[in-house]
């Protein structure tokens, strides 16, 4: 009964232990697959958590790099494989564009970078052309929402967006505009002090009767 062995999976620095998991989850592909990657920042937690539910949906590795450089651990991965895609997501400021240009070297690259975590986000949700049937929604200020509706998201096939405790931003908006057609379900991640009910009211708008 209960759990009967447990593995630790851990590298030496939150840049090593990515590419370890990464090879676990393609071991688990068809050998022809034709694997694509998420680059996102290791030093700003909300850009990769935010591309989580999106990773899980599509079977995509997330690897991590410094803002003006790529650690080791992760050239190797992206020196091992064939890669389709290296999709580079979350803001602009947290990856500079000398990283995006070396990583060139590794396979072609989709800069999903934006100006802010928002634009950044449906970025990304645009270039993977996912239309989800629902959507999940967490504050984009804090992890815990983020982190808590990755499983969730993963689970129901929905999109994970994020937003501030008020509002929805311009470009989520104009994201579950463009969805409204498919989308019947959306969860609200957290209490009203963390997402006010303006912002459920929002969100409300665009699911269709």
């Amino acid at each position: 009964m209960g759990i009967q062995d447990i593995e630790r999976i851990a590298g030496a620095t939150r840049y090593d232990t990515p590419p370890i998991i990464g090879e676990r989850v393609l071991s688990h592909l068809n050998p022809n697959t034709v694997p694509s990657v998420f680059i996102a920042s290791g030093e700003n937690f909300e850009d990769s958590l935010s591309v989580a539910s999106a990773a899980a949906d599509m079977s995509f590795p997330i690897l991590l790099v410094k803002s003006d450089s790529i650690p080791e651990a992760t050239k190797n991965f992206l020196q091992k494989y064939d890669l389709g895609t290296i999709y580079v997501v979350g803001k602009q400021s947290s990856i500079s564009d000398s990283v995006v240009e070396e990583l060139k070297n590794y396979g072609p690259v989709e800069d999903k970078r934006g100006t802010t975590r928002y634009q950044a986000h449906t970025n990304v949700l645009y270039d993977l052309k996912l239309k989800p049937t629902s959507v999940t929604v967490a504050h984009g200020w804090t992890f815990q929402g983020m982190l808590a509706s990755g499983t969730l998201a993963a689970l129901t096939n929905s999109a994970t967006l994020i937003t501030n405790s008020q509002s929805l931003s311009d470009d989520v908006k104009y994201y579950l505009l463009n969805i409204q057609d498919e989308l019947d379900y959306a969860y609200i991640i957290g209490g009203t002090d963390t997402l006010s009910t303006s912002v459920e009211n929002e969100v409300d708008s665009y699911i269709k009767p």
